[in-house]
């Protein structure tokens, strides 16, 4: 019977973690490779991102699968909480862009603007000397 438990949790659990040190690793030497640039992240990045979220996500799924009992008794005895977040989260992800986009602390990203920065438009010139004491 132990076998059987170390294999319900370690195989999902193993996934999932290749899933978040794929997506570690390559973000990191993206970030590296791309120091001196401004530039966005790569596609290679965008794919591996890709690949590391399905891990993520069929590690869930197969936990799932594999735990059913433990999955069924969690959400009905936790139901009202597990909606309420979900609740919470959609209701934050609709009203919390147009939040900021009215107060415009979000800015955009600074290669967005491409054109503006190679023609000079876009570059900070300092109104006055800095102050130093």
């Amino acid at each position: 019977m132990t076998s059987s438990y170390q294999f319900n949790i370690m195989a999902p659990l193993l996934i999932g973690s290749i899933g978040i040190s794929i997506n570690l690793l390559v973000g990191e030497t993206d970030r590296k490779k791309r120091r001196g640039d401004d530039a966005k992240p790569t596609s290679a990045h965008d794919a591996a991102f890709a690949a590391s979220l399905i891990l993520v996500i069929s590690a869930l799924v197969i936990g799932a699968f594999l735990n059913q009992n433990f999955v069924v008794s969690f959400l009905v005895r936790e139901f009202p909480l597990v909606l309420l977040g979900a609740l919470l989260a959609v209701a934050s992800a609709y009203t919390v862009p147009k939040l900021y986009n009215g107060i415009g602390f979000i800015r955009k990203h600074h290669s967005d603007n491409d054109n503006a920065t190679k023609e000079g438009e876009n570059q900070h010139q300092p109104d006055e000397d800095p102050l130093i004491v």
